[in-house]
């Protein structure tokens, strides 16, 4: 989360048409408040989170009063949401009626990949972003995807140890096609290339030897396995037989320790199938 938390009403207060809530996101628990109302919202194009829940203050929901909508990237919602800054939620102590943004998505910040040796590791992670947009009016139109991403690397930063190298954690939440491109042009043979598709769990992991404090699922995209100089390795990974993840974990090594250049590593993540 940004600090101070983005204040949606600021940008109406500006002129703006629409608002548009944009934050980096640190962990699962995090609720963001939305102090303007709107007749349709979505999610922005730039959010890497695939569900999102919009809570609200609604007095017919018996005990709580809490209405609730869920944002995906083909479930906008056109409808009128609003403050109700008037009342309150049936809390304690009570909370005004504030419009509320929070995760639906499963989101681990301690994943560690399953075999990771922090004597040899690096583990290189993005932050993921949450955009979600509102508009005063009703728009012409409502977005039904996100904005393809992709992520690239051309430098590896691996630890000096023998085997070393080095994890990245990318987040992937509800993308129904990935493409992983690798061009080895380092000089050197790179080691132990193998990519996984991550579900992040909130189930506490018992055994402490295990991936992470969670007992999050990894799946095989692609087996480890060594790119030789000059070697092209393209890896798909479509929804459709691979299945969709939270994050894809990417690793690599080099054969003696130190950091690798010259091997541009390409993710393209898009929602369309």
């Amino acid at each position: 989360m940004t600090y101070p938390q983005p204040r949606t009403s600021d940008q109406i207060a500006a002129g703006a048409p629409q608002w548009r809530l944009y934050t980096k996101v640190a962990g699962q628990g995090e609720i963001y408040e939305i102090d303007n109302s709107c007749t349709a919202m979505a999610l922005g194009p730039e959010s890497d989170f695939g569900q999102i829940q919009i809570s609200y203050l609604d007095p017919s929901v018996p005990t709580s009063n809490l209405g609730a909508v869920r944002l995906t990237p083909q479930y906008p919602y056109g409808g009128r949401i609003a403050p109700r800054l008037d009342t309150s939620y049936p809390l304690s102590p009570p909370r005004k009626g504030i419009v509320l943004a929070s995760l639906f998505d499963n989101f681990n910040t301690g994943y560690l990949p399953s075999g990771f040796n922090v004597s040899k590791m690096q583990l290189f992670v993005v932050t993921p972003i949450l955009d979600i947009i509102g508009w005063q009016q009703p728009p012409p139109t409502l977005p039904q995807k996100r904005a393809d991403k992709t992520f690239e690397y051309q430098f590896h930063a691996c630890t000096v140890a023998a085997n070393g190298g080095i994890w990245y954690v990318l987040p992937a939440f509800l993308r129904r096609y990935a493409m992983f491109h690798l061009f080895n042009n380092s000089g050197a043979t790179i080691k132990n290339y193998e990519i996984r598709g991550v579900n992040f769990s909130t189930v506490s992991n018992p055994n402490p030897v295990g991936p992470g404090p969670r007992d999050d699922a990894e799946s095989v995209i692609l087996a480890a396995g060594d790119i030789a100089d000059g070697t092209v390795s393209v890896v798909e990974a479509p929804a459709s037989t691979k299945g969709m993840f939270d994050a894809y974990a990417i690793f690599l090594s080099s054969v003696a320790g130190g950091n690798i250049s010259n091997a541009p590593l390409r993710v393209y993540l898009t929602d369309d199938a």
